[in-house]
């Protein structure tokens, strides 16, 4: 099952979702109904004179309550979906986790940001936010967020000091099946529904203590009834969402284990995390007092429960280790070795195959890992250094942009001198030879590993950099490849962070998208080949993509299209459905890869361009050519 696959079963899953919440809603309606009406039936006068008229079903009544039962959950729910919006960082943070920095002295910590920006530069999805949950003694670990674009991974104390590398490499790949899958959001939405639901619990709660407090002893019985059997109906009602937590989670697991042993070829890791979980005095279990609504989000069952979120232990493990016998094996510190051989920053050009490209789309390969790692290692410590620190990241992004010709550089710091902040600009002058001398190899990545700190600016200081970038581009008069690349994928990244909201209707068809996919196919063509001829093979290479896909219309490439054209263009395709996502996809593979060769220009507007759609497409690797 391909990306796009797995990206619609999402989506019917969160149908799945929507349905068994709507039967839990309609049974707690029916039930506060019941509970109302009983104390209405006991607060009538005993001597039964106004009882004679009374009857247990009143559809007036019955139409009020359930309408305010209705208003209640779905407000709570609204509530608490608005909270969650902030992403994967307000659910770490709920469940009391802190944000791991890149400075940090802990030895474990720099492991594990090591092994989550491994995994992220692999698979071709934005750097989640790291959190590590310093109370929690537990092994568990969560990906939570909307979207890749903001999400958050959080890991236990215990996973860190009980977990060696390979091992921890196994559930942070675990955690990225989820993000890859499409999970993240229903689990996210489900903690919404949860919620509303225990509002009705709150709501009782509250009489209770209203009740307590009153000096008026009439009716007072029959309020704190009413308040006993909200609470009842309210957890009731959450044994319910623990129901759907357990319907919608368990075959998840098993899907996300077998992926993590895909990515890393390597089933002993996540099978060795699995087998300490089951020896270990504390387990899985997590002791925040939110972890009960978030319980479906973790590696393993975070709390007891009679309706388990995931799949027993001994099933998985045998799944994963079909000989294991039950004894769990000793840990060790564990430590991974970079393979092959050192990472070749001076490729300009790589042999790729559009068909190995297409299936590569939202999948992990040990290669894909192997090549992030070594990359990692090559990149000069302090650039890394610098890009956890939100000045250092705006510093080095700035820096990337500035040209390599001296008069042309010095234009540009005198922009940026007039136009931004001088703390900006002294450390652009501090970081102005290192970033020079990374290859352009690196540029991309280098972008990808400053977005998870560049998201924790102010929203006027987004637009701040946003200045900046458009000040630097344009200082020489000129817009290349890369300039207009690295401002369409800031722009939209940063975006998704505050721009939730206001979003446009869905394409279903093709047909109305063939005007911007002829704009951005004759980009992708030129970018990559210097002679017209090929330029134009090319083009008819990708657009006979479409065509297969059903489009009868014939177009030729254009002579001349600018940037500003192929903006407004990827803007329209971003509103594409997903089954034409691949199709879109699939001719832009078709067009750079035709002669079976990547540049980088090539490479990065590709990336750029899955970027804008939400496609994680891992960073090509393949052999250099040679000439």
């Amino acid at each position: 099952m391909d990306f796009f696959a797995r990206q619609d079963q999402s989506r019917k899953r969160s149908f799945y979702l929507t349905f068994l919440f709507v039967l839990a809603v309609i049974f707690v309606a029916v039930a506060v109904y019941a509970a109302v009406q009983l104390a209405f039936y006991l607060s009538m006068d005993k001597s039964g004179i106004y009882r004679n008229g009374f009857t247990w079903f009143d559809f007036k009544m019955f139409l009020l309550v359930t309408c305010i039962t209705l208003g209640i959950i779905t407000l709570g729910s609204l509530f608490k979906m608005l909270q969650l919006r902030k992403g994967g960082s307000y659910v770490a943070e709920n469940l009391g986790g802190r944000r791991v920095m890149r400075l940090s002295a802990d030895k474990d910590e720099k492991r594990l940001l090591n092994v989550v920006e491994e995994m992220a530069i692999a698979s071709g999805v934005p750097v989640p936010q790291v959190y590590i949950m310093a109370e929690e003694t537990g092994i568990n670990a969560f990906a939570a967020g909307y979207t890749p674009g903001d999400a958050a991974i959080a890991v236990t104390r215990g996973c860190l000091s009980s977990l060696n590398r390979e091992q921890l490499q196994g559930v942070i790949a675990h955690e990225f099946s989820h993000i890859l899958n499409g999970d993240m959001r229903l689990n996210i939405r489900l903690i919404g529904f949860l919620y509303g639901i225990m509002v009705i619990a709150i709501v009782g709660r509250g009489l209770l203590r209203g009740s307590g407090r009153s000096r008026n002893k009439k009716g007072g019985g029959q309020t704190i009834l009413l308040a006993l059997a909200l609470m009842v109906i309210g957890y009731v009602g959450q044994i319910f969402g623990r129901i759907i937590q357990s319907a919608v989670s368990r075959q998840r697991e098993f899907l996300a284990d077998a992926s993590a042993v895909q990515y890393t070829r390597n089933p002993g890791g996540i099978a060795g995390a699995l087998k300490i979980i089951g020896g270990f005095n504390n387990g899985s279990r997590i002791v925040s007092p939110n972890a009960h609504e978030a319980s479906h989000l973790f590696f393993s069952m975070a709390i007891r429960s009679l309706f388990a979120t995931h799949p027993p232990l001994d099933e998985r493990i045998r799944r994963l280790d079909p000989g294991y016998s039950g004894h769990i094996s000793e840990t060790g510190a564990g430590s991974k070795t970079v393979s092959g051989d050192r990472f070749d920053a001076s490729v300009s050009m790589m042999s790729a195959d559009a068909a190995e490209t297409r299936q590569t789309i939202g999948h992990i390969t040990p290669r894909h890992v192997d090549y992030s790692a070594r990359l990692l290692a090559t990149l000069p410590e302090r650039i890394r250094d610098e890009l956890d620190d939100p000045l250092g990241a705006t510093a080095i992004v700035c820096g990337l942009l500035l040209d390599r010709d001296p008069k042309e550089r010095e234009r540009q710091l005198k922009v940026m001198n007039k136009l931004a902040p001088g703390e900006v600009v002294r450390q652009l002058l501090i970081l102005e030879k290192e970033i020079i001398r990374l290859k352009p190899v690196f540029y991309l990545p280098v972008l990808e590993l400053a977005i998870p700190t560049l998201r924790r600016l102010s929203p006027a200081q987004i637009a701040g950099m946003k200045r900046y970038i458009q000040a630097l581009v344009e200082a020489d008069g000129k817009l290349t490849l890369f300039e207009f690349v690295l401002e369409k994928i800031v722009s939209h990244q940063l975006g998704m962070i505050y721009n939730h909201a206001g979003r446009q209707k869905m394409i279903k068809q093709i047909d109305p998208l063939l005007p911007q996919m002829v704009k951005l196919l004759s980009m992708l063509a030129k970018s990559g080949n210097k002679s017209v001829e090929e330029a134009k093979k090319a083009f008819t290479a990708g657009f006979e993509q479409l065509r297969a896909a059903g489009v009868t219309e014939k177009e030729s490439m254009l002579e001349y299209v600018s940037f500003m054209e192929v903006d407004i263009a990827l803007d329209r395709l971003v509103l594409a459905a997903p089954n034409l996502k691949r199709i879109i996809f699939n001719a832009c593979c078709g067009c750079v890869l035709h002669d079976k060769k990547v540049s980088i220009p090539e490479a990065e507007l590709l990336r750029a361009t899955a970027s804008v759609m939400d496609i994680p497409v891992p960073p090509f690797l393949f052999h250099p050519i040679k000439s």
